[in-house]
């Protein structure tokens, strides 16, 4: 008989989702993907006082109409069943996020900014900016409370936080160029404050990464950002999830192999 896949619930960015991708499609399978929604957005009620933009890429949509729906809480109880790994990591936060007067929360995401719909909020909306003492007082009963649904609907799976600073270099030696602002050297120690109470909230395993171990990519699929690191970092963080080895997907083995 055959093993059966891990089966991989993915709540974070694109670092656990291209880490996922570098793991063997014949041990691991995806079985849900919540992205673009920060804790605030999946602790508080659905948004009601306005519709999500309506974005041209499908996968977009999803996630921000996810986003408005809250839709991590109820996505935990119905993937309880089949999932064996949670994968958690905290960059979708870095934009911060719109409290609104009822009480819920808008993600600060790519999505809403590129939309346009930041600038047709309900009045009274308040933007809780991410590193701020009101944001992280915020987040941290958030995460808490995610924390919680975790350990209710999936005591038997492996919640993994992947904590991998963003790259203040590229591979081919260059500054890597900031976010909205926020360069690597400025987001990491923010980020850290975060990460250890995420640790510790979540009851996870951490895999973190040296700043010294991480470079950036130009030639990443989703572009150039202190977070879209180069292929190895990818392959190293696999290594030390499974102990074992990470396929190579864009083309670039580490040096010798």
């Amino acid at each position: 008989m055959s093993k059966s896949k891990t089966r991989v619930f993915i709540y974070g960015s694109c670092v656990s989702r291209d880490t996922f991708e570098h793991l063997d499609p014949e041990q691991f399978e995806l079985v849900a993907y919540v992205a673009r929604q920060s804790a605030l957005s999946a602790y508080t009620r659905p948004v009601e006082l306005m519709a999500p933009p309506t974005l041209e890429s499908q996968f977009q949509q999803r996630m921000i109409s996810g986003d408005f729906a809250s839709s991590l809480r109820p996505q935990i109880a119905s993937s309880a069943a089949g999932t064996d790994l949670v994968l958690v990591d905290l960059v979708d936060e870095r934009l911060g996020a719109y409290l609104l007067p009822d009480g819920s929360v808008i993600t600060r995401s790519l999505e809403l900014i590129q939309s346009g719909a930041e600038q047709y909020l309900p009045q009274g909306a308040q933007y809780l900016a991410f590193g701020t003492q009101q944001h992280f007082e915020y987040w941290q009963t958030a995460i808490s409370y995610i924390g919680e649904r975790l350990r209710h609907y999936m005591p038997q799976a492996t919640v993994v936080l992947l904590d991998i600073p963003w790259a203040e270099w590229s591979e081919t030696g260059e500054k890597t160029p900031d976010s909205f602002g926020v360069s690597a050297g400025d987001a990491n120690p923010v980020f850290q404050s975060y990460a250890q109470f995420a640790a510790q909230s979540l009851a996870t395993q951490v895999i973190s990464l040296d700043p010294s171990e991480v470079v950036s990519s130009a030639t990443h699929p989703w572009g150039d950002a202190p977070f879209h690191y180069a292929e190895n970092v990818y392959l190293n963080i696999v290594q030390r999830l499974t102990g074992a080895e990470g396929r190579v997907i864009w083309g670039r083995a580490r040096p010798g192999r």
